[in-house]
Parts: C-alpha cells; structure tokens; sequence
C-alpha cells in the first residue's frame, strides 16, 4: 500500500511538469512558424547592406531563408541557367526553321511547342537573376516579391517588384511614375503574361486544345491562340521580353540615376520593336528561310 500511494504521489506530482513542459513546447512551435528571426549585423561586417536573414514561408511549418550570399548564389546559378538555356533556345530555333525550310510542317510545330516551353524556362530565371542581382532589392523586397510569386503568378511577381521599385524613383514630375508604371505593366501582359497561360496549356498537355482552368470545358480563346503559336510570335515575345527585363533590372539596381536616365530611350527602342515585330509573318519567315542556303545543313 506504502508503495502504491507513493507511484500516485508521484504521477500526480509530474503531471502539472508534463503539462506546462507540452505548453512550452507548443509556444516554440507556433513561433518558429509565424516569426522571422534575424541576427543583428556585426560592425565588422563590409560590402552589401545585410539583413542578416529573411525567411521565405509558402507552406505552414516549413522555411526557406535566404542571406546575401544566398542572394549572390542564386543569382549566379540563374545566370548560368539563363545562358544554358539560351544555347537551348538557338538549337530549337534551328531546328524549326530546318521543318520550314523543308515543308516538313509537323516537325516545325513539334519544335515549336518545345520552343515555347523553353522560352518560358528562359523567362522564369531570367526574371530570378534580375530580382536577385546584388545591390539591388533588400532581402525583405526580395522576400515580398517571392511570395507574390508563389501566392499568384510570375506576371504579378513582376508587378511586384516593379511596384516596390518605382517607390524608390524621385518624383521628376507628377506623372511620370504613373506613366511609367502604366506602360511597363502593358508590356508585362504582352511579354509575360500571355506567353506563361500558352506555356501552361502546352506544358499539361493541351497541345491542340486548351481547356479551361478547371478542365471542365474547352477555352475556345486559348484554343484559337494555340493553333496560331508559331516561330515568329515567339521571337516577338523573345526580343520584347530581353528588353522589358532591361528595364525593371535598371529600376531594381538604380532607380535614382540609371532608371530615371534610361528609361525614356528603352521605352523607345521596346515600342519600336513591338512595332516593327508586328508586321512579321510565318509566311515571310518561310519564303526567306526557302531563299536561304542552308548553313551546315540547319
């Protein structure tokens, strides 16, 4: 009996421990999911502004962070992912134009579907290096424009950060930042947006017919977009997009100076080229590439 009162004396003695033990636990845990933590910066510290670390959530429970050299890391990993793409880019295209030159339709739109897929890849680590560039955005930009990324699209990714870099503009005139906004945002619907909903349909399959976004009926637009994707649509979104990202990367890294010089002729040059690209056709591209003679037989 002695030793039974005493078993209960004890469980009776730990249960209040276990419980407040459970409750801290429990404390930890909903910080360590709901709080960003940041190490304070040394005075012996040089080069880039640091915050220390920013952490990424996009599921709960789970963190991603980033620092400066994660910053730098990333960046140079999508500069060499850009240019091996881009190599990729200059075999595809080769490829479609060896179908045109031939008349061999089915391997020019074969190669076109993987064409735009493959320009999409470009465009989604092009837009990763010019949001990571160093001296550019803070890591909490950094962190805001990401979780739009993750949250929405990559187009209202771009909004974001362009967004967060015409704060920074100095007010040269009341309207210029507006106008400004307005006409990157138009171009950002040409050159990204709309190529990402094609990319999408050909990346689930939906090579020939689009569907809807819940798959339970044709999206007769897309449709019509997709059976009208070719080479020189592509081409267009390619060379307005080099020049669009041109823009945003000169607003993240210097919008005081090199953004408020530059922007007015880059605005130039990309609405010339929209012009310019507008009139091009697959039937023109055929007949020159016909005329052509073929270069180590590509």
């Amino acid at each position: 009996m002695a030793q039974q009162r005493l078993h209960l004396r004890y469980c009776n003695s730990a249960i209040p421990r276990v419980r407040r033990f459970l409750a801290v636990c429990a404390v930890v845990v909903q910080y360590g999911r709901t709080s960003r933590f940041r190490s304070r910066k040394s005075r012996f510290d040089s080069g880039l502004p640091k915050e220390a670390r920013i952490d990424f959530f996009r599921q709960p429970g789970f963190v991603w962070w980033m620092d400066n050299a994660t910053r730098l890391t990333i960046f140079n990993a999508q500069v060499a992912n850009g240019r091996a793409l881009k190599g990729a880019i200059r075999q595809i295209r080769r490829a479609v134009n060896d179908g045109l030159r031939k008349g061999n339709d089915a391997q020019a739109s074969v190669h076109t579907k993987v064409f735009a897929q493959t320009f999409c890849s470009w465009a989604e680590a092009n837009f990763s290096k010019v949001l990571h560039t160093p001296h550019g955005f803070t890591l909490t930009e950094i962190a805001e424009v990401k979780r739009v990324w993750s949250a929405q699209s990559l187009a209202d990714a771009w909004i974001k950060a362009v967004d967060l870099g015409l704060k920074k503009v100095p007010a040269q005139r009341s309207g210029f930042v507006p106008n400004a906004r307005q006409s990157i945002l138009r171009h950002i619907k040409t050159y990204v947006s709309d190529p990402a909903l094609l990319r999408n349909k050909v990346a689930h399959g939906q090579w020939e017919v689009a569907l809807n976004r819940h798959n339970t009926a044709v999206n007769a637009d897309l449709t019509a977009a997709m059976v009208a994707l070719d080479i020189v649509q592509i081409d267009r979104w390619h060379g307005g997009h080099e020049m669009l990202a041109a823009i945003v990367e000169s607003l993240i890294e210097s919008p005081e100076r090199t953004f408020a010089r530059d922007y007015w002729p880059q605005l130039a040059a990309l609405e010339g080229f929209a012009q310019r690209s507008a009139l091009w056709t697959l039937a023109a591209k055929r007949e020159a590439l016909r005329r052509k003679v073929p270069a180590n037989g590509a």
